[in-house]
């Protein structure tokens, strides 16, 4: 086990949290800007990402990232609507709540 990750043998458990954060805000971050790949096939220029649901002023990364946040924290707050979501990013606000 890594040094930094023990507490008297065992692994911390905001550790193991905040490891758990970081993946799913990078799963989310990487679902949103990439676009759907049927919608791509239409000819619709995708080089912005998945900005359906989401406002312009924020933007993709912000807007995944405050879904993410605010899931893991259950506080309600939304910048985004989460049903707009490609499925994968979608996937975490879901998993998040559930927790």
């Amino acid at each position: 086990m890594v040094k930094w990750l023990e507490t008297s043998g065992k692994v911390d458990d905001s550790c193991a949290m905040t490891v758990l954060f970081i993946t799913m805000a990078t799963v989310a971050l990487w679902s949103e800007t990439h676009s759907n790949p049927l919608i791509t096939q239409l000819g619709v220029n995708d080089s912005m990402g998945n900005l359906e649901g989401k406002e312009i002023r924020f933007g993709i990364i912000s807007s995944a990232l405050f879904a993410t946040v605010t899931t893991a924290a259950s506080c309600g707050a939304v910048n985004a609507m989460h049903d707009s979501f490609l499925p994968l990013g979608g996937l975490i606000p879901m998993i998040d709540d559930a927790g």
